[in-house]
């Protein structure tokens, strides 16, 4: 089992170097050890690719990538080790414990919903919050990092989701850009940068690997295919960025493994485990939270050490919040709330799955979200375009 290391070796302080040596006030959080805010502070501008689903072991496997010529070395992610969690320290340089964001299926106890939170829909009813509660998007605001750095800051990524309810809470004054396909990407980052008339954070992200992964298993030739072609891109956008003066960073949130059918814990299939259960199942498939029934704990903790025994281990929320899982810093002040009654971590690359109204069976081969090495490890590279 590998915990996120906030002492100065995970995405979050990642950020904090960057949000240091970008202008940012200090907030507590250690700089990066690989990559102090000093370091960054010398480059005119600043690029982040965020190659969604890149895990440092996935990485290091190729040793002729060109990425892999500029790497610094490893990075945890956060805890959950998934988007939803990790994408909203991006955004606002926080820890989980202090952003909120628990999962990609979260319970807002100020809604009295479980929402969807990327989409920003109500699990159940397939609603847009921001229909149903014009002001429901409060739930998402944080202080955006982009509006806190002395630059002029740039989201790039699918013009899909350029314009989300999630992307417009978080991203702040930022410019955003939407791109159709990977050179379009290349072609955004470079001309932001080729085109400056004073500096720039450029935060980057791409989904491609990771959806490709999630569908076809990260072994699959989809997935080694698509790699090849990050790598090119890398290589082509450091040439173009040559001269510019630019630090251009490559991470991700996490990394995948693949499962099975048989590692799938459908809990439809477990009537006794679902009779516990007062809300659907939140958080992520590696890494769920349980709202129990009043007066089922203790069925719900036998069926646990039973007939789960070996799926998975259980944790209280303040167990995750006390030992550090989540982040230090102030608690956001509806973090318990958003982590059950009880937190099953799965095992080996076992998941859990509950199918709603309108869901999907479950069909992922690559999954995240647990604390394995493969998935908690991402990349710090980095690439001076001088």
């Amino acid at each position: 089992m590998i915990l996120p290391d906030y002492r100065g070796g995970s995405i979050v302080n990642l950020m904090a170097s960057i949000s240091r040596g970008l202008g940012a006030p200090r907030v507590g959080i250690p700089e990066a050890r690989l990559l102090p805010a000093h370091q960054i502070g010398r480059a005119r501008h600043v690029v982040l690719l965020m190659l969604d689903g890149l895990g440092y072991e996935y990485l290091v496997s190729y040793r002729d990538a060109l990425l892999r010529r500029y790497l610094l070395g490893e990075l945890t992610s956060v805890f959950p080790s998934a988007t939803a969690i990790a994408v909203t320290t991006f955004a606002t340089g926080m820890t989980p414990r202090q952003h909120g964001v628990t999962g990609w299926h979260m319970y807002m106890e100020e809604l009295d919903r479980v929402c969807t939170v990327l989409p920003f829909r109500d699990r159940v009813t397939r609603e847009t919050i921001a229909e149903v509660d014009p002001d429901a998007v409060r739930v998402l605001e944080q202080p955006p990092l982009a509006d806190l750095l002395d630059a002029e800051a740039h989201l790039v990524m699918p013009a899909e989701i350029a314009d989300s309810t999630y992307n417009l809470a978080t991203g702040g004054q930022a410019w955003r850009h939407g791109v159709s396909d990977l050179a379009d990407y290349v072609d955004t980052v470079a001309g932001l940068i080729q085109s400056a008339e004073q500096r720039q954070y450029v935060y980057a992200y791409w989904p491609r690997l990771d959806s490709l992964a999630h569908q076809y298993g990260m072994a699959s030739t989809e997935v080694q295919s698509h790699f090849a072609a990050l790598d090119a891109a890398f290589d082509e956008l450091r040439q173009e960025l040559a001269g510019t003066d630019t630090l251009l960073l490559v991470t991700a949130d996490h990394g995948l493994i693949d499962t099975a059918p048989d590692r799938v814990l459908e809990v439809a299939e477990h009537p006794d485990l679902l009779a516990t259960l007062a809300r659907p199942v939140c958080g992520e498939p590696r890494a769920a939270y349980c709202y129990l029934r009043p007066g089922a704990e203790d069925d719900f903790l036998a069926y646990v050490h039973g007939p789960l025994a070996g799926w998975c281990d259980v944790h209280t929320p303040n167990e995750l919040v006390q030992g550090g899982w989540l982040g230090p810093g102030p608690a956001h002040p509806r973090l318990l709330s958003r982590l059950g009654d009880y937190a099953l971590v799965m095992r080996d690359n076992r998941v859990i799955h509950q199918q709603m109204n309108g869901d999907d069976p479950f069909r992922l081969i690559g999954v995240h979200g647990g604390t394995s090495g493969a998935e908690m490890r991402v990349p710090l590279i980095a690439a001076a375009c001088d």
